[in-house]
């Protein structure tokens, strides 16, 4: 019964990893695939375990104080047999399921990264294309933003609500550019995250600019605030980016 009880915990924890996957459109039947065989798994190891935790506390209560235990009788010995028996049966099969399931989804696997189309291929180089000329935008609008911040964007308020229409303007532009890559199949969560980190930065500024007010630094740390978090964002799309390229 201990044994078993790991078994059961050792499931739950598998269906734990399962559920923590990032699901994108690509892999989604996949990942419900592996849920549904863990939760078959999971049903009919519960019947066992059941079955078993009832056979034992059932032999406890039969045994009266410092008697030494004694087997039970054959007739009660068979008859626990018997309903387990098929238990035992069901979750062999949920096993076999599982594994047949298991070999679907590497296959899928394997087949889409050994076995892209050439499109597919071209699709990424494509979006590796249009994000190594757009980067330098981006940048380059860090250090048109990074310059006017070193004044804190002067004291002339109708000045700065000028440049920071302006900003807000590149920055709608950016967002167009980022929304023009390819976003199919495996670039869809980099594509996910550029478009993330273009309207955070966005609404950072346009947020900035409804909210400043001279001699002041809130508005600023908190645009910064999503600056960064934007700018952590564009990393880690070029990196899962670059993961790709190198599998494909």
């Amino acid at each position: 019964l201990a044994r078993m009880d790991g078994l059961v915990e050792h499931l739950k924890s598998i269906l734990n990893a399962i559920d923590s996957i990032s699901a994108t459109d690509a892999t989604e039947d996949l990942i419900e695939a592996l849920e549904e065989a863990a939760e078959a798994e999971q049903t009919a190891l519960d019947n066992v375990h059941s079955a078993v935790v009832q056979a034992v506390k059932s032999e406890s209560e039969s045994q009266t104080g410092d008697e030494p235990a004694t087997p039970p009788a054959t007739p009660e010995a068979d008859d626990f047999d018997e309903r387990i028996a098929p238990l035992h049966e069901a979750l062999e099969q949920a096993l076999k399921d599982s594994q047949a399931a298991l070999k679907e989804v590497d296959n899928t696997i394997e087949n889409a990264l050994d076995g892209s189309a050439e499109e597919d291929l071209q699709d990424v180089e494509d979006f590796a294309d249009g994000l190594e000329s757009l980067l330098p935008e981006w940048d380059a609008f860090y250090e048109q933003y990074n310059e006017w911040r070193r004044t804190e964007g002067g004291c002339n308020r109708t000045e700065v609500l000028q440049d920071l229409g302006r900003f807000n303007t590149r920055m709608t532009e950016i967002i167009r550019e980022v929304r023009d890559l390819p976003q199919s199949g495996y670039l869809l969560p980099m594509y996910r995250l550029l478009v993330e980190a273009a309207e955070r930065e966005e609404g950072a500024v346009r947020a900035l600019r409804n909210s400043w007010e001279p001699f002041t630094t809130d508005a600023f740390i908190a645009a910064e605030r999503e600056r960064d978090a934007a700018d952590s964002l564009r990393r880690e799309s070029s990196i899962a980016l670059e993961e790709l390229r190198n599998r494909t």
